[in-house]
């Protein structure tokens, strides 16, 4: 946090020495009397910088490189953003939003290079421009302009920028940013490519996911076929659970430097709508690492369950909690007995748990029940499954884990608990039978197809990014696999869920 503040002072001083100062509405703005003075200390600082810059290169080429290279950069036709040269193995690459051609982009860059550029790209074996296809593009900056403050914890955060262009070059939503930070556990710790959380100055509209104040920009690192988190919250919609996540797919550069494929996901606690529905939010959470305020008002039968909202709990709210937790605990052990399931049906919507047991079942998440597991009360203070959270360790991506592959790689919930009750399973088996199953056709059908198509373009950048891989037939042939595999999962899955309800 020292050398964050550092360099925010740093930051702020440069700011002042340039002759800026804030307005009444908080922003930076040059003063009238530094702005000759300012702009000829701008001129001489750039000549600086130029002729410093061609002593180094003289010294060393771009073909000595690898990754991004600031000083060499192209600005996207029809925008004010520019984007950075990434160079691998001895050749340069400009990774392209949607709606601009690698035609329009060479030819802009012939146009506006300088000497200087031209000098050093020439010492590489030629630059390709990858065009992205179908998807809007999401370009941040950071307030230190550089991704390492906020990479080096995930507890770091600036403050930043924020523009998002519909895939044919629209205007979709700019914004004043609070906080960049990143996000994950697993993924933040094992993964270069991090995903992240963006807050808004205030309620922002982006790609028609609606007005929120924060969203998860999700790497899909750990997923090789990037759509399972997709899929999840799709079909996890159409069954009917409520506050689904929304999610939409963008190309995510920060700083001018193509970040890669990622995933618009809407947070849990913010898209729940609690506070106008008058319920709490709160989660299974078994890993200590996790919990950050504290607010555990149940562990018993080794579940800790954790409130998420409201957000600010005192220990009568927490005690209230966890006696009407334990009271519908003490129903779903009961379940088994026939004159349980009245008053089972009045204290738990058993609707809801149906399509969570579907869910378990049919994604085998690992963490289903142990941690991302989320339940709500109402204001009838009837117990309530979802919504659903987290699905790219699910679908067979088990990792590297030492798991039991018998029929679920997860421990037993509630759902699962609940079929001993013979009302609850033929809920369950006329759920499955009704409609749902017939989802699971479309799930890895026209779902998973769409999904595919709509970023295939997108991921061949992805793959150069962060891979650090030249494009061959034999990435196309892993990922058709990876995608096979998938739906070769899935079809398992079935005949594990037909054997359950027959």
């Amino acid at each position: 946090m020292k050398k964050y503040v550092l360099k925010r002072i740093e930051a702020l001083d440069r700011y002042y020495a340039a002759g800026y100062e804030f307005d009444a509405a908080d922003r930076f703005v040059k003063t009238a009397d530094a702005e000759n003075t300012a702009e000829a200390e701008a001129t001489e600082a750039e000549n600086a910088a130029e002729n410093e810059a061609a002593a180094e290169y003289s010294k060393s080429d771009l073909s000595e490189n690898q990754g991004y290279f600031e000083d060499v950069s192209l600005t996207i036709p029809g925008t004010d953003q520019e984007i950075q040269l990434f160079v691998l193995n001895n050749k340069g690459y400009f990774f392209l939003p949607s709606f601009v051609s690698a035609l329009q982009a060479e030819k802009n860059f012939e146009k506006s290079a300088s000497d200087n550029d031209r000098k050093l790209v020439g010492s590489l074996d030629g630059i390709e421009y990858i065009c992205s296809a179908n998807l809007p593009a999401t370009f941040i900056g950071t307030f230190n302009g550089t991704m390492s403050y906020i990479n080096e914890a995930k507890g770091n955060d600036e403050p930043g920028t924020f523009v998002c262009y519909g895939a044919d070059g629209s205007l979709d939503s700019s914004a004043r940013l609070n906080k960049v930070k990143g996000k994950g556990h697993s993924s933040f710790s094992h993964s270069d490519k991090k995903s992240y959380t963006i807050c808004f100055e205030r309620g922002t509209d982006v790609l028609g996911i609606g007005s929120s104040e924060a969203l998860v920009l999700q790497a899909n690192a750990l997923d090789k076929t990037r759509i399972r988190n997709t899929l999840a919250y799709r079909f996890a919609g159409e069954l009917g659970i409520d506050y689904s996540t929304k999610t939409r797919y963008t190309d995510l550069y920060f700083n001018g430097c193509y970040w890669g494929t990622y995933e618009y996901l809407e947070p849990v606690a913010l898209g729940a709508g609690c506070a106008v529905n008058g319920e709490y939010l709160f989660e299974i959470n078994n890993d200590k690492e996790r919990i950050v305020d504290g607010n555990i008002f149940s562990d018993i039968e080794d579940t800790r369950y954790e409130l998420d909202y409201p957000y600010q709990a005192d220990e009568a709210l927490l005690s209230d909690m966890s006696g009407w937790m334990n009271g519908k605990l003490a129903l779903v052990n009961e379940c088994s007995r026939d004159t349980s399931w009245e008053k089972i049906q009045a204290e738990i919507d058993v609707e809801s748990m149906a399509n969570m047991f579907i869910m378990d079942a049919l994604f085998d998440d690992v963490d289903a029940n142990f941690v991302s597991t989320f339940y709500r009360r109402d204001a009838s203070d009837r117990l309530l499954a979802g919504p659903v959270w987290d699905y790219d360790l699910t679908l067979g991506n088990h990792g590297k884990r030492e798991i039991d592959h018998g029929i679920n790689s997860f421990a037993d919930g509630l759902p699962e608990r609940l079929m001993a009750s013979s009302d609850f399973k033929q809920l369950v088996t006329d759920r499955w039978n009704g409609s749902v199953r017939d989802l699971t056709e479309q799930l890895m059908g026209e779902w998973a197809d769409e999904a595919i198509d709509e970023i295939k373009a997108s991921l061949s950048m992805d793959r150069v990014r962060w891979f650090y891989e030249e494009r061959t037939a034999k990435d196309d042939e892993e990922y058709i696999d990876a995608v096979d595999a998938l739906k070769d999962f899935v079809n398992n899955r079935i005949d594990i869920i037909d054997g359950i309800v027959e």
